[in-house]
């Protein structure tokens, strides 16, 4: 279960390039100092934020594409220098009469999720290893037994059907079992 407590970090910044609210979060992610947060401006924090990033041109650029692109909504992600993961969102705010006022921005630390789906793979690609490079035929099933979610490779030698045929129908390992047996 790769289940994470999410903690969002928050920044909005007006079409002024003033920035309306943060959260504590959101300091505490980027370190911003207080002198910074007192003045407001968003270009200033930004200059601050890009000397933390593994790629500062990248991280920039995506920015300034965004504030000239006012209705463009975004999602990616970028490191730290310091190794972590950051997940960005960013959006037009938008009145219901269609005012811009300016764009949110929403960052998430999503290193230890990283880390847990690259150690998943690992374990999933050893898996693998293991089940292509044995002789003996086995399967999962679901826990009711109804259906099929994997067979080993070994099936189609052994039997000459293809492990798709067991999946859609796993009664066949029967007709491969000699009546005697």
């Amino acid at each position: 279960d790769l289940t994470v407590r999410v903690r969002r970090q928050r920044r909005q910044v007006d079409d002024r390039g003033r920035i309306v609210s943060v959260n504590q979060l959101f300091i505490d992610l980027w370190h911003v100092p207080q002198d910074l947060l007192l003045a407001r401006d968003d270009r200033a924090v930004l200059r601050y934020g890009t000397d933390q990033v593994e790629n500062p041109e990248a991280f920039f650029s995506k920015v300034n594409y965004l504030y000239e692109h006012k209705d463009e909504v975004s999602h990616d992600e970028f490191r730290f220098l310091d190794g972590r993961t950051i997940d960005r969102y960013s959006a037009p705010v938008v009145g219901p009469d269609g005012t811009h006022y300016g764009r949110v921005w929403l960052f998430r630390d999503i290193t230890e999720r990283q880390k847990q789906e690259e150690e998943l793979l690992r374990s999933q690609q050893r898996f693998r290893q293991l089940a292509e490079s044995i002789e003996q035929v086995f399967w999962m099933a679901t826990p009711d037994l109804q259906s099929v979610t994997y067979v080993s490779p070994a099936f189609e030698r052994l039997t000459g059907r293809t492990t798709a045929e067991f999946i859609a129908n796993w009664r066949l390992w029967l007709e491969s079992v000699h009546p005697d047996d």
